[in-house]
């Protein structure tokens, strides 16, 4: 499916960002939504091949290629947002972050999604770079899979805005949305 990249990234902050109760189960939706502005698109990345497959072992797991269209340059600028639907609107909940230069927690391992990365080169990425997942595993820590407080059950969905200046000295975007439910077990 297009751009699941962007909902495996959904899923993994929705996990590492709750508190406290019972063990919760992610299920992601199969499409993505992209919510940028066609003057103010980048075209950085073609997430097309990338598939995002929720597993009845209640993990999910990548598949497909991530091609990068142009070079992907230090920095990289990110906005990453959590929202949460509540009462017939999108609420930001938990995550409203900045990153100056998102090269360097792609490859932190602290970072939920450090293990789907692991082994991928770090910016600058050249244009017609190629990244292949084949079955990775997202790994989410156990222990926060066992303390989510069940208010936060429900739908869910992940905005990350990819910020890349060009060499005019103007910047470009690119907006994705994804989308969840999270349940408790």
């Amino acid at each position: 499916m297009q751009h699941m990249e962007f909902l495996k990234l959904s899923i993994l902050i929705a996990q590492l960002i709750c508190g406290v109760c019972g063990k919760v189960v992610i299920i992601p939706d199969t499409k993505l939504e992209d919510c940028t502005n066609s003057t103010e698109a980048a075209n950085i990345f073609d997430f097309s091949q990338i598939d995002l497959i929720p597993e009845t072992d209640e993990h999910v797991y990548i598949n497909g290629t991530w091609k990068f269209l142009k070079e992907l340059k230090k920095p990289w600028k990110a906005h990453l947002q959590l929202e949460r639907y509540n009462r017939g609107e999108w609420l930001v909940q938990a995550l409203d972050k900045d990153y100056d230069d998102f090269c360097e927690p792609l490859h932190r391992i602290t970072e939920p999604w450090y293990y789907a990365f692991e082994g991928k080169e770090s910016c600058p990425v050249p244009a017609g770079t190629e990244w292949f997942f084949d079955h990775v595993l997202i790994k989410f820590p156990e222990a926060l899979l066992d303390a989510v407080p069940s208010h936060y059950m429900g739908r869910w969905r992940f905005v990350m805005i990819a910020i890349f200046d060009e060499d005019d000295g103007s910047s470009k975007k690119d907006c994705k949305r994804v989308y969840a439910d999270v349940y408790e077990v």
